[in-house]
């Protein structure tokens, strides 16, 4: 970008922000449509991100909109931002949600059916030091289970990868 450009630019956002009486170059945005909304008919105001970088990569673009939108303007307008998904929607809001009890129960039932796998995927996340006390336990009172065994080895096996790495 040339000083000349810049300097073009400058100007012409010091004007626009005292035509609209506002302080940040942020607060332009609101008053220049999103070019690609324009192109579907709709009227939104730019995204701020989008609008630092036309000032950087073509600042003669941004020259041409603030003019057109803002300076020509008798009355700049405030247009609505784009409508954006809340924040968290990308939950699954079809799949059900499920208390401590009812995944220590389905746990059981996957432990009692010999589905190990799925038992480990509904297991609480538990330490290292957890899995080789309950092992330990299990193997006092004489019920070496192969699912504390498998988690023991997987925790290991992730403590020591971890540590070496």
């Amino acid at each position: 970008m040339t000083d000349r450009n810049n300097q073009e630019l400058e100007n012409c956002i010091v004007r626009a922000k005292t035509k609209v009486n506002k302080s940040k170059l942020n607060d332009l945005c609101r008053y220049i449509p999103d070019p690609d909304d324009l192109k579907k008919g709709v009227k939104r105001y730019i995204h701020h991100f989008t609008m630092k970088k036309l000032k950087q990569k073509d600042p003669k673009t941004l020259v041409d909109l603030i003019t057109t939108y803002i300076l020509n303007e008798t009355n700049p307008v405030e247009l609505p931002p784009k409508t954006r998904a809340p924040r968290g929607s990308k939950s699954r809001n079809n799949q059900p949600q499920f208390s401590k009890e009812d995944l220590s129960l389905m746990r059981q039932l996957a432990l009692r059916a010999n589905e190990a796998g799925l038992a480990k995927k509904l297991a609480p996340k538990e330490s290292y030091e957890e899995i080789k006390r309950r092992l330990v336990q299990s193997i006092k009172a004489d019920k070496l289970d192969q699912y504390f065994w498998d988690c023991f080895v997987d925790a290991f096996n992730q403590k020591f990868q971890t540590v070496s790495a």
